[in-house]
């Protein structure tokens, strides 16, 4: 896509400034490739900036990390705004909770490894993720049994590694 940006021109400071604020907007969204040209003649009404762009895609736009990187900051924000909770309902309806949840099974081995480390909260993640639920009844409320069901499951599906 190309535009062309003509304006009066005042003083050549003044336009390249105007420039500079109008390239730094268009490279957040856009790849912008400017052009000066000036006639022969002192009027700067002559003057004509070009400015030509191409979109930027959404992907370079962003800091690049990984998706455990993903994972381990929202686990950390997770446990910082939940420690103090006592209710299973609000800890495991925290938005970094859901945001985990919609990263999709990607974040198994990852959750899986936490609940290795120490038994929490995140048997409401793994069924909604899975749609297993390996625990059997007597288990329920009993966080270690629990976390070695789910452990177990990560096993036998390949989420896990001996």
């Amino acid at each position: 896509m190309q535009s062309v940006l003509s304006r009066d021109l005042k003083e050549s400071l003044d336009t390249r400034k105007q420039v500079e604020i109008f390239s730094d907007f268009l490279r957040t969204t856009r790849k912008p490739t400017l052009q000066f040209s000036q006639k022969q003649s002192s009027n700067y009404k002559d003057s004509l900036i070009r400015i030509t762009s191409t979109p930027v895609k959404e992907e370079s736009r962003k800091p690049r990390i990984s998706c455990r990187q993903a994972f381990d900051a929202l686990s950390r924000q997770w446990h910082e705004e939940t420690f103090m909770l006592s209710s299973t309902t609000e800890i495991c309806s925290h938005n970094a909770y859901l945001e985990i949840i919609n990263m999709d099974k990607k974040v198994l081995p990852f959750i899986l490894e936490d609940l290795q480390k120490s038994p929490d909260h995140w048997f409401s993640a793994l069924r909604s993720i899975t749609g297993s639920d390996p625990v059997l009844p007597e288990q329920r409320g009993r966080m270690k049994q629990m976390a070695k069901a789910w452990i177990d499951w990560g096993f036998e599906n390949g989420y896990l590694n001996h």
